[in-house]
């Protein structure tokens, strides 16, 4: 009799866990649609363009730019930045540069500031 009480206690955790597998399943699945619809940059692309929307999650940024075409951005750290994520970086109305056969993608903000980063890799990370 003891084992059913307790059991009537905690009959609300499967349904957590139930809802959590669930959000699991939809970000993975949102993830999977930008990934889709937004393809990510190339070693060999070259790209010279305004960003018009940005959209920031785990992972990497997705971005339309001004001629409305759509473009990932791995995630990518500098720490010369106090914020060295890519995504913290990165705004509306920014510019972004990157060479053909180049990794280093550079972002002009409107106010004249110029941050760079490498696709996809950490940089300037000083081991103490």
């Amino acid at each position: 009799m003891i084992f059913f009480k307790k059991v009537k206690k905690y009959w609300f955790l499967p349904l957590i866990f139930a809802v959590w597998l669930l959000a699991i399943f939809i970000d993975a699945r949102y993830n999977e649609k930008l990934r889709e619809e937004y393809p990510v940059v190339k070693f060999e692309d070259k790209i010279n363009a305004r960003v018009l929307k940005i959209r920031k999650i785990k992972g990497g940024s997705y971005i339309t730019k001004n001629n409305s075409e759509k473009i990932g951005l791995l995630s990518a750290q500098n720490y010369l930045y106090h914020r060295e994520y890519l995504v913290f970086n990165i705004f509306s109305g920014d510019s972004i540069s990157k060479n053909a056969f180049s990794d280093t993608i550079y972002i002009f903000s409107p106010s004249g500031e110029v941050k760079y980063f490498v696709h996809g890799e950490v940089i300037n990370r000083h081991l103490r």
